[in-house]
């Protein structure tokens, strides 16, 4: 890794996984990849049956001419473009069970959408002892955990088409790299509900 390029990260003592495998490289997974990949981790396994939408541009820092291409081939090539040396290989494919035995990575940052895929994901991590994170975004909230609720798993209940803009899955994810790579080190002060009275504040003063 390349001494200058991270300087300054130098006194921070964060913990860099030497593999994750990234399930689901929508909006929130490619942040997850994508700052990952900045903050110095080299090698990313990113999986994914899905093609770009051009409703995905309005949270994703691809190109127009990316529409109707698979979307870990094109989180691949732009991973590549800021980091050359990182070693990053996309799947065409949903993360499995098998695929978390086959791969065995470090971290495993489940970004899909079926209830069913993150259960088997969560238990098969689980039982390899496989740092599982869970992140989602259902536009109006975010989460962020280590587990599956119980309540829901019998259910394979899919996110349907909902409201998103480019903040929340790139808040979310910049909160799973921390949790990933600094917490508990790293310091929360305020609220999040501090933001909104600043933006209240800023309005009355116009």
């Amino acid at each position: 890794m390349p001494e200058e390029l991270y300087i300054r990260q130098k006194e921070l003592s964060l913990r860099r996984p030497d593999h994750v495998l990234i399930a689901g490289c929508g909006g929130i997974g490619s942040w997850v990849a994508i700052f990952l990949s900045i903050a110095g981790v080299e090698r990313l396994s990113l999986f994914d049956p899905d093609v770009l939408e051009e409703s995905n541009l309005n949270r994703l820092p691809f190109p127009p001419e990316s529409v109707g291409r698979d979307k870990a081939s094109i989180l691949q090539g732009f991973i590549l473009r800021i980091r050359p040396r990182a070693r990053v290989f996309a799947f065409r494919m949903a993360a499995t069970k098998s695929t978390v035995d086959n791969f065995g990575p470090d971290v495993l940052v489940d970004a899909t959408d079926s209830i069913k895929s993150q259960v088997e994901l969560s238990q098969a991590c689980l039982a390899k002892k496989i740092s599982y994170v869970r992140v989602g975004n259902d536009g109006f909230h975010i989460m962020l955990t280590n587990a599956v609720p119980r309540w829901n798993m019998n259910d394979d209940t899919r996110y349907t088409v909902t409201p998103s803009w480019v903040a929340p899955p790139a808040l979310l994810a910049a909160l799973a790299v921390a949790r990933i790579m600094a917490l508990p080190d790293l310091e929360f002060t305020g609220e999040l509900a501090d933001i909104g009275r600043l933006s209240s504040t800023n309005k009355t003063r116009r």
